[in-house]
């Protein structure tokens, strides 16, 4: 028996309805995470009281994949959805995956996804994307104001528009929020996954200097066991948006066992203990 890993791949997709249809026609990942996704009219309804009609805004969507988008899903705005491929109830019998609608986090800058298995919650996965006010302030207040919960092993993903000596390049003046930021992370002993000092933001003018906003945090539970594989940063599985994409896989606990043991690490000998 194989083991089967479920693919993840957060990514901002500035905008870009093609670049969502790429996604989806021809991305072998499992779960696709998205912020800033193309949401716009894709339907008018109209009625005896209403001839002009009213937009009907929405996403993308493809036969192969499920769509789940926040609660908030015919606001003029929404920031993050997220997809699940259908095949996943075939490959991964005891998996499901939950839109989890009546969470905290649940707006339109957020989407919460649980992978379930047995009823129980194996990951939970909070797709999230932070839109900087135009005063120059913050827009985390529902994230700060969360508690996380340490029994449920989760991944904080995606796009958070802060820079923080932690993770950003020397070149980065810190967000004036970050230090509130990262009293949060602390606070809910979240990691940080992403590969040390690796931009996620490039741009597309010449004057533009490269930045790391898109991040991954993981709580302990999601990495106690060695399900939740590193964070891979890809500017080719982003098809060329400004932002790169992070890739990374999660093992099913009824797989936990068909892992392959760690590789050995070897040993020095210490010629002064040789007679002990």
């Amino acid at each position: 028996m194989l083991v089967q890993h479920i693919k993840v791949k957060s990514v901002n997709v500035h905008q870009s309805n093609e670049r969502i249809h790429t996604l989806l026609n021809l991305d072998d990942t499992d779960i696709l995470l998205i912020q800033e996704p193309w949401y716009s009219t894709i339907a008018t309804l109209r009625s005896d009281t209403d001839p002009l009609g009213t937009p009907s805004r929405g996403a993308p969507i493809n036969n192969k994949w499920d769509l789940h988008v926040p609660k908030t899903r015919n606001a003029k705005t929404c920031k993050t959805i997220a997809y699940t491929r259908k095949s996943l109830s075939y490959t991964h019998a005891t998996v499901k995956t939950t839109n989890v609608l009546n969470h905290l986090l649940s707006t339109q800058n957020s989407i919460i996804l649980d992978i379930k298995e047995d009823d129980h919650t194996s990951l939970r996965i909070i797709n999230f994307y932070h839109m900087v006010l135009k005063n120059g302030g913050h827009n985390l207040q529902p994230l700060l104001d969360y508690n996380m919960d340490d029994s449920t092993p989760t991944l904080l993903i995606g796009d958070f528009n802060t820079h923080s000596r932690r993770w950003s390049l020397p070149d980065k003046k810190e967000s004036s929020w970050a230090p509130r930021l990262l009293d949060w992370l602390n606070t809910n002993l979240l990691s940080l996954l992403n590969p040390p000092r690796i931009p996620t933001w490039h741009g597309y003018k010449e004057s533009d200097k490269p930045s790391v906003l898109d991040l991954a945090f993981a709580n302990n539970g999601a990495l106690i066991d060695g399900q939740l594989r590193e964070i891979v940063v890809s500017r080719a599985d982003s098809l060329s948006s400004d932002h790169a994409a992070l890739l990374t896989s999660f093992t099913p606990s009824t797989h936990i066992a068909l892992l392959p043991p760690p590789a050995p690490k070897g040993y020095k000998i210490e010629e002064e203990q040789w007679e002990a």
